[in-house]
């Protein structure tokens, strides 16, 4: 007898994805891309802008990404990432992120939320401030797996609104 099994569906042992992992860059900006035209956090009167800066490096090609998205409830992030690049046998770019920085800020007062990994590549953490007075509640050691991508930062900051 199946002792209750019965129905039971096995558990797929797929590996998890890296979000933080090799894309085509053509893949990258597509979500970048959508994040920003469609994520509902973003305030529709700004124009949200991330402007990316290709520099090279002991001969190898780097992006730089920088910007700022004006967000509701006064909220505006201030990102700056670093990407390595590579190309596949095929001539396509790929890219992954080394380097990131989302600063989020009430405008012209006080950072509330902030992650980061800019003091060493392998220090991934959280700093989470008071929304209302802009005092530091917690700093939060991460894993590269549970830092979070742009999306899942405006939907952070997007609760903290409820």
């Amino acid at each position: 007898m199946d002792a209750g099994l019965h129905g039971a569906k096995k558990v797929s042992k797929k590996p998890k994805r890296d979000k933080h992992g090799w894309n085509s860059y053509e893949n990258y900006k597509a979500l970048q891309d959508d994040c920003l035209a469609n994520h509902p956090f973003i305030e529709r009167s700004e124009t949200p802008l991330l402007e990316v800066f290709p520099f090279e490096y002991e001969g190898e090609l780097f992006l730089y990404i920088c910007g700022e998205i004006h967000c509701c409830n006064n909220v505006i992030v201030s990102i700056t990432k670093y990407l390595e690049t590579k190309e596949t046998k095929g001539g396509r770019l790929m890219v992954r992120c080394f380097s990131y920085r989302y600063n989020a800020k009430i405008s012209g007062e006080y950072t509330i939320l902030r992650y980061d990994n800019g003091h060493t590549p392998d220090d991934y953490h959280r700093h989470v401030f008071n929304v209302n007075t802009g005092d530091l509640l917690t700093r939060e050691s991460l894993c590269r797996e549970d830092f979070p991508i742009l999306p899942e930062i405006l939907d952070e900051l997007e609760g903290m609104f409820d």
